[in-house]
């Protein structure tokens, strides 16, 4: 088996569980604005895409039309509650299950590794959960949000690696292709008919220390 030298890991349903926060915040969104009750069928069609593109999802898959700069300003609208429910909600318990020992033994076997979200508010989280990344890609410094590769290439180059021999985890389609357009092995957490064009999927975070022990070059 093809041995990796470092590791790239999505956010948000991948190292701790922020979907449920997402959730409110459209969901008190597009109540007050559109009187819409937001479902999780929609909510799963968000995941692994920006703030924006995410607003622009949800209009079109309600039958919402809105001009450009509306949509702007309520998708920062949303960001801001979700902010706000980070601030006051957020804590260890939702840290999946698994990712804590995992990062730790990734610290003490020295497996560099870089968090590879779209979200913007990726700093506060590690922060207030002290998750031990010191490279994080910003978003604001990427072309292209995924699916396209641009997070996961600029991943990689934080970890002065090529991408063909980093390890990309991902629970979102998008966040899968995105992964594997890079050239990065992925390893997708999830459903495998949503996630089938990852390399290899598990059903749950608390496999995936295993998984990545026999990937990487360690």
């Amino acid at each position: 088996m093809e041995k990796y030298q470092g590791a790239a890991f999505d956010m948000d349903g991948v190292l701790v569980d922020t979907a449920r926060f997402h959730f409110k915040a459209w969901e008190k969104i597009l109540m007050e604005h559109f009187g819409v009750v937001h479902t999780s069928e929609v909510d799963e069609k968000t995941k692994g895409i920006g703030r924006v593109e995410c607003m622009r999802l949800i209009l079109r898959e309600y039958g919402i039309s809105l001009p450009e700069e509306q949509v702007y300003e309520i998708a920062q609208e949303k960001n801001r509650y979700y902010v706000h429910l980070l601030k006051t909600e957020l804590d260890a318990g939702c840290i999946l299950p698994g990712i804590g020992k995992m990062l730790q033994q990734m610290v003490e076997k020295k497996i560099p590794m870089a968090l590879a979200s779209s979200s913007y508010n990726a700093p506060l989280i590690v922060e207030k959960l002290a998750l031990p990344f010191t490279h994080i890609v910003n978003p604001a410094d990427v072309v292209n949000g995924k699916p396209a590769p641009d997070i996961y290439v600029q991943a990689a180059r934080l970890l002065n690696l090529e991408p063909q021999c980093c390890v990309g985890v991902e629970d979102a389609a998008s966040g899968v292709e995105a992964v594997v357009a890079s050239g990065m092995y992925c390893v997708g957490i999830g459903d495998g008919d949503i996630l089938k064009k990852a390399h290899r999927v598990i059903s749950g975070t608390e496999k995936l220390g295993t998984v990545l022990w026999e990937l990487l070059d360690r």
